[in-house]
């Protein structure tokens, strides 16, 4: 078990309009000992949400197929989050749980509280 940090492309989710701009670079997640566990590194421009939704005007004899929409408000926000970890058995081990694709956890640097989505 060898202890570092990584940085990794991710995403913050469904953050309102109003909530965008609280983000900033240097943001940190700072444990009580005051060791830094996950800071942002790196803020890109948000882009509207996508859900999925069933079109069921395709061939009658077909099945419906999923359509891409957006228009609920809220936006995704990609970052880069510089994480620090444990490296065990060359996985990387963030609090309680190995980081790969699709990833999730709560970042709480205490200004604000959002999801993560991991695109490692």
């Amino acid at each position: 078990k060898r202890e570092g940090t990584v940085d990794i492309k991710a995403s913050f989710k469904n953050l309102r309009q109003e909530d965008i701009g609280a983000v900033k670079v240097g943001d940190k997640e700072v444990l009580s000992d005051g060791t830094v566990l996950t800071e942002v590194v790196r803020v890109g421009v948000p882009e509207p949400n996508y859900f999925l939704v069933k079109n069921f005007r395709s061939w009658p004899d077909k099945d419906p197929y999923l359509h891409m929409m957006t228009g609920d408000g809220r936006f995704t926000l990609p970052v880069v989050l510089r994480l620090r970890g444990y490296v065990i058995n060359k996985n990387f081990v963030y609090r309680a749980g190995t980081i790969g694709e699709d990833s999730y956890f709560i970042f709480n640097p205490g200004s604000y509280r959002v999801w993560v989505e991991t695109d490692v």
